[in-house]
């Protein structure tokens, strides 16, 4: 059974678990001899669901507010200390589970070094395991001048040239090119692989089926909003629901998703401005969103990792607009696929009911389409990686059976001439058998 453990840190929304266990799932289809282990601190993992062949170990959550600052999130320890408890949490859980293969989202040293001690532990020579360690990037990070200091300040390039045997990118370099961007030495450039976006798996249920139980014939549209986790999406909504009433005579629906970590209290306001609209549905959550995407005439979000793939994948036309804060990354993402005509944007600040409506309108009615061209964009990430993990096993069990071999002929070496005679002279073999199999051994350790 070959082990795969999964490091996914998550503080601020859905993103990074929805993005890792996405890989998981894939990664776990159709292979009995895969045990998978996702580490994460999400404080959502439990709403989704969840193979078999996957379990997972929960970290203390912490929190990152607007601004990018990390916070405990719920017990009453400092940082300091909730640090320490996860940083000892994942280095006994690969000391015990003894990974083959070790995935680290986005962070070479994980929040606040957390990860390097079981790094340091992986490197050790007498836990010569030989664990193939795997870096995983979204597309984009932040913008170029913060990425690289950042980096450079936290040790992140040497890490990587430390501890890691492959990045993985799950984006296109004709789009975003880390290494450019990012500077990252040559080193780290060696290790560095595109693999393309993310396809998301299709939703459980067709989008006729949804639409009806909606009540909705084909002559109807469709508008869906989502604001992803939704800890920072209140605006995006109310200005949507304050313009809906221009769709009064029109035969516009409307399903707006608040979001799992929306504050109560806007929750309340949204339902609250929504009150009285029949033609408007507020939910909190959903696991299936590509359900309802698929549903959707035009989808109106921002512009994270998931909900971009998902756009991409579906081919929905789509007016976005991007969080600039803590970290660019949604906002550089919305102007390059803007720039290849494959999403509308809204620059947060821009933001209002008549931008917003002008933009959804021009989709809606005015016969405005956006096309995914498919020598453009690359969704091909998810087979692309099980390939890879495929592969790094395989040079992880030959890795472990060239160290056998070496140690065995090493204890062969190290027995005292005349107990080395003895045991050949009581071994039913004769000597002459023996002897390829030490040279070959011999060999071996030479390599």
């Amino acid at each position: 059974m070959e082990r795969i453990m999964i490091y996914s840190h998550d503080t601020f929304g859905l993103g990074n678990i929805r993005r890792m266990l996405s890989i998981a799932e894939f990664i776990a289809a159709g292979r009995e001899d895969y045990s998978i282990l996702l580490i994460t601190g999400s404080p959502m993992l439990h709403a989704f669901r969840i193979s078999q062949k996957i379990d997972y170990i929960k970290l203390p959550s912490l929190q990152r507010d607007i601004e990018g600052n990390y916070a405990v999130r719920s017990l009453a320890l400092s940082m300091d200390e909730i640090i320490a408890i996860r940083s000892n949490i994942i280095l006994t859980t690969v000391e015990d589970y003894q990974p083959d293969i070790l995935i680290v989202d986005k962070k070479p040293l994980g929040i606040c070094a957390e990860l390097q001690p079981a790094m340091e532990y992986l490197n050790r020579g007498e836990n010569a395991r030989h664990v193939r360690r795997l870096l995983l990037l979204r597309d984009i990070l932040d913008s170029s001048e913060v990425t690289r200091e950042i980096w450079k300040k936290r040790g992140y390039y040497d890490a990587i040239e430390q501890y890691y045997d492959r990045v993985l990118v799950v984006g296109q370099s004709e789009i975003f090119d880390l290494t450019k961007e990012y500077a990252f030495p040559p080193a780290a450039q060696k290790k560095l692989e595109y693999c393309g976006y993310i396809r998301r798996e299709a939703g459980l249920k067709g989008r006729q089926v949804v639409r009806s139980e909606l009540g909705l014939s084909d002559q109807h549209k469709l508008v869906f909003v989502t604001p992803g986790g939704g800890k920072d999406g209140f605006r995006l909504i109310t200005n949507y629901l304050m313009g809906i009433d221009r769709y009064k005579n029109d035969s516009v629906y409307s399903l707006v998703l608040c979001g799992p970590e929306m504050l109560e209290e806007h929750v309340v306001t949204i339902k609250a401005l929504a009150h009285g609209k029949s033609r408007c549905l507020i939910q909190s959550f959903t696991d299936d969103l590509m359900s309802y995407m698929a549903a959707a005439d035009v989808v109106v979000s921002m512009f994270g990792y998931n909900t971009a793939c998902e756009i991409l994948t579906l081919g929905k036309p789509a007016v976005v607009v991007p969080r600039i804060h803590p970290v660019k990354e949604q906002w550089i993402r919305a102007e390059r696929l803007a720039e290849l005509g494959l999403v509308k944007i809204i620059h947060p600040e821009l933001l209002e009911s008549e931008s917003l409506y002008q933009a959804i309108d021009s989709l809606l009615f005015q016969g405005e389409r956006l096309r995914i061209p498919e020598q453009q964009i690359n969704l091909n990430a998810l087979p692309v990686i099980k390939q890879i993990i495929a592969d790094e096993i395989d040079i992880q069990n030959q890795l472990v059976n060239l160290s056998t071999g070496v140690t065995k002929t090493l204890s062969c070496l190290d027995r005292q001439p005349m107990e080395f005679d003895q045991q050949l002279a009581g071994q039913s073999k004769s000597l002459t058998p023996d002897l390829p199999l030490q040279s070959s051994q011999i060999e071996e350790k030479e390599l």
